[in-house]
């Protein structure tokens, strides 16, 4: 039987789990590395309101996008908007009026964020490359990894955040290839897998992340490392949300004559 990707959500979905898990990621990370400066939370809310502008852009209407909010308790794509919405308050009033209850607020904000949007997708039950216990920590860390690479274009090259690139590479490694060997996988997901060269593609990004291993390393340039980490989580995510976005078959009516 061949196999159907869904068309609801495409490249305007994929822009906003991209710009807005990046701009999540770098303020999570900035936070924790005590690093959320000025430049920072700019970059990291234009990221976020780049991903809502995608968003509202695949709702097409102001009624849609009312509709995506107030589903609060039950849906987490409100919970995703809400978070969005207040990171997108409190790091504009941190940047009027600097203060630590903004950015931890901001801060809180962002993992909401990053563990709404990636819940999201686990919860499209006819989507069996998203519908996996597998897909939350993954999405979640790949959004983390790319803010990292960010970190390490707009930062000062340190200790600290060489440590948190090395870590951080290493458990998107290990949770991207949990999410290929996942024992729990289903036919439908194994098969979304091995349609259209999907393995290599996600072969290949773990490859490319599996670079921040080497940020200690004399030849691994702060800018190189980061075209790795942003290059690499960038490929696994449309990979996942783009090519693998096949739909559970729809079986024709039974003829009981």
């Amino acid at each position: 039987m061949m196999l159907e990707r869904q068309k609801v959500w495409e490249w305007l979905a994929y822009g906003n789990f991209l710009l807005g898990g990046m701009g999540g990621g770098v303020y999570a990370a900035a936070f924790l590395l005590n690093m959320p400066d000025m430049f920072i939370t700019v970059v990291s809310l234009v990221l976020v309101v780049g991903g809502l502008l995608c968003v509202a852009a695949e709702a097409g209407s102001p009624t849609k996008a009312y509709n995506v909010i107030r589903n609060f308790k039950t849906s987490w794509m409100s919970r995703e908007a809400v978070a969005a919405s207040g990171f997108i308050l409190f790091t504009f009033l941190d940047i009027v009026a600097p203060n630590l209850l903004l950015k931890i607020l901001a801060w809180l904000c962002s993992l909401t964020y990053l563990i709404s949007q990636s819940f999201m997708l686990a919860a499209a039950k006819k989507i069996p490359a998203w519908n996996t216990p597998a897909t939350p920590p993954l999405f979640i860390s790949l959004s983390i990894l790319a803010g990292v690479g960010v970190l390490n274009i707009s930062s000062t090259h340190s200790i600290t955040l060489t440590l948190a690139t090395q870590v951080v590479s290493l458990t998107t490694v290990l949770l991207a290839a949990s999410y290929i060997a996942w024992p729990g996988a289903t036919l439908h997901f194994k098969r979304a897998l091995a349609e259209e060269w999907n393995l290599a593609y996600l072969a290949v990004a773990i490859v490319v992340m599996a670079l921040g291993l080497a940020s200690n390393m004399e030849w691994a340039h702060p800018y190189v490392v980061a075209a790795a980490l942003l290059g690499g989580s960038s490929l696994a995510k449309y990979t996942i949300i783009i090519r693998m976005s096949y739909k559970l078959p729809v079986l024709p009516p039974l003829d009981l004559r």
